[in-house]
């Protein structure tokens, strides 16, 4: 490995300053390359239309959380519901609905203080354009990730984000600027 010209390639800096204190690839050049999404896909949908063609609510905020395997701990689901169940103990419970996507219902799915929706597996692009635009914000309570994907196309749907400073989610999200 010493004699090998190798360049690294990450999507998020914070592998960057991994790599740095690797012993063996500290001495490798190391680039930053944003993982990229179909701009043409992931837009802006009128939230009205978006809300229609998903059968929610129009006269609720909407908080959206998505994970293939919810049940994975790092994507922050058992962190989302202490969280939701303090905004609903704060005057938000007849306010604010919960729409979440992912590869399979929890047997156990959790009260999370407001009326939740459950949108199961979104199998293409369109239908999760609509979802993120449906929403008025997405939530990213993850603890690790490397980049997530979910944060950059809510976003490109115009729809502002919220996450913990971790993994790559500073890489994405600029604080007051697309979210928090």
């Amino acid at each position: 490995w010493r004699d090998i010209d190798l360049t690294l390639v990450t999507h998020g800096s914070w592998l960057i300053d991994a790599a740095k204190q690797s012993s063996l690839f500290r001495q490798r050049r190391v680039e930053f390359i944003m993982s990229g999404l179909d701009t043409d896909v992931y837009k802006p949908i009128s939230q009205e239309v978006a809300r229609c063609a998903l059968n929610l609510p129009t006269d609720k905020k909407l908080i959206l959380f998505g994970a293939l395997h919810l049940d994975e701990p790092n994507k922050g689901f058992q962190l989302l519901r202490p969280a939701l169940q303090q905004l609903s103990e704060q005057g938000w419970r007849d306010k604010v609905e919960l729409v979440v996507f992912g590869g399979r219902r929890p047997d156990d799915f959790p009260d999370f203080g407001f009326a939740s929706h459950w949108l199961g597996k979104l199998h293409d692009d369109t239908t999760l354009a609509l979802a993120y635009s449906a929403a008025d914000v997405f939530t990213a309570p993850s603890m690790q990730d490397v980049g997530p994907q979910t944060v950059a196309e809510a976003m490109a749907c115009g729809t502002p984000c919220v996450g913990f400073r971790a993994g790559g989610l500073p890489d994405r999200i600029t604080h007051k600027e697309n979210g928090y």
